[in-house]
């Protein structure tokens, strides 16, 4: 559990305002044009996270989920 924190605030303090826009227009296609949203985050994360992709994509789409998917309360 401590590795998992880890590998996620090391993710958090590399996303960049790009990324985080990215993300958020993602998150808009799929509510305002009902897009799939978990292929453009399966994209997202093996561009910019490789090594740790599934890790990554399994914590995008479950925080993005459980938070309704409310960018504010997923971003921060």
């Amino acid at each position: 559990m401590a590795i998992e924190r880890e590998i996620l605030k090391d993710v958090k303090s590399k996303l960049t305002g790009s990324d985080k826009l990215f993300l958020f227009n993602a998150i808009s296609d799929y509510i305002f044009k009902g897009m799939d949203i978990k292929k453009k985050l399966e994209v997202f994360a093996e561009c910019r996270f490789p090594s740790v992709k599934e890790f990554v994509l399994n914590w995008l789409t479950t925080s993005l989920f459980e938070n309704d998917l409310n960018y504010d309360a997923w971003i921060n």
